[in-house]
């Protein structure tokens, strides 16, 4: 296993998981959600290609509506 901190927690997963299979298996409603990899923008069509490695930080952003 490896560890990422996901918004700010660590969290444990297997070596070689896509950011979309964190996410997946955080539930994290990532369709609607700005995700960053270490302080870099992850665009939606490319999470399941982009691969955790030890240390990664990982910032999920949900969009907040009201008014």
């Amino acid at each position: 296993m490896i560890t990422v901190v996901l918004n700010g927690e660590p969290e444990q997963v297997q070596p070689g998981s896509s950011l979309l299979a964190l996410l997946e298996q955080q539930g994290e409603p990532y369709e609607a959600a700005l995700v960053e990899r270490n302080g870099r923008l992850v665009r939606r069509e490319h999470l399941a290609e982009t691969t955790l490695a030890e240390g990664d930080r990982v910032e999920v952003v949900l969009p907040a509506f009201g008014g």
